[in-house]
């Protein structure tokens, strides 16, 4: 017999949940002191302005037209998107989250308050469904893939958190020049580390190093003008082959900080055992 919520879990209809949302925001009225009611839409477009990452957009229907999602009328009604995916549900929903975080400081009724937090909430739900979870990258809030090891390492390499947590954005996916990006600097940031590493565990540095050195994210190995750093075998693969061995990296990267971190671990250990040996 199914429990209560195991009942209530069903495969996420992206296009269902984007029509819940736009209700949320366009058609849920509430009330305030002048000018009868008003919508959580129609306020994010009064405060839109006051908004710091609005770059050179004057309002918030523009930036919905500019990532396709206008909101037309026809005879009074509105006219929403159709057919839409999970990355299309995701950019949708990264806007408003971030919109809403950033303009709490304004002045909203309590109720509408209410009806941005169960929005929100609403969007969470629908991205942990997914297997995605919204973090907070350089000041904004991203959904990326859930990955545990990810987050530790963002927590042990505070400088590097920014980096290792973008790697697992959605929209990375098949982006091989900003994942080349992300993996270069987080190379850069195991470099002064590798002779520890050595000592750790040699192997697992030598395969790291070498695939950073010979995959094209150090040097252009895909490049057949430059003979000291093309690599045949690399060059040929395709780009979904290509991709699955920069993941590899990424991974292998964050196993490495992991394996410094239990060095550091144990020898806090061994120090203790070794008080109480005494």
């Amino acid at each position: 017999m199914l429990h209560y919520f195991e009942r209530l879990e069903r495969e996420i209809d992206f296009s269902r949940e984007y029509f819940k949302l736009e209700e949320m925001l366009l058609l849920e009225k509430y009330s305030r002191q002048i000018y009868g009611t008003i919508t959580i839409n129609r306020w994010i477009e009064d405060h839109f302005r006051d908004w710091k990452k609005r770059d050179n957009y004057t309002s918030f229907s523009e930036v919905r037209i500019q990532i396709g999602f206008p909101t037309e009328e026809d005879n009074g009604e509105y006219v929403l998107r159709k057919n839409v995916g999970m990355e299309d549900y995701f950019l949708f929903s990264e806007l408003i989250i971030n919109i809403l975080w950033d303009l709490q400081e304004f002045d909203m009724s309590s109720a509408m308050r209410d009806g941005s937090k169960h929005l929100i909430k609403t969007i969470i739900a629908n991205v942990e469904k997914s297997g995605f979870e919204i973090r907070e990258v350089d000041n904004d809030y991203l959904i990326v893939e859930k990955n545990a090891v990810a987050v530790e390492v963002a927590d042990l390499v505070p400088k590097l958190a920014d980096v290792i947590i973008e790697y697992n954005h959605y929209l990375l996916r098949g982006d091989m020049t900003r994942k080349q990006e992300l993996l270069k600097k987080i190379a850069d940031a195991l470099e002064p580390k590798r002779a520890t590493l050595n000592t750790i565990n040699k192997s697992a540095t030598e395969d790291f190093f070498w695939m950073v050195n010979k995959m094209n994210v150090r040097h252009n190995n895909c490049d057949h003008t430059d003979p000291k750093n093309f690599f045949t075998e690399f060059a040929n693969l395709s780009s979904i082959e290509k991709e699955k061995w920069y993941d590899r990296i990424y991974d292998q990267s964050l196993m490495l900080f992991v394996l410094l971190e239990y060095q550091s671990r144990n020898r806090d250990i061994q120090a203790f055992k070794h008080l109480t040996a005494k």
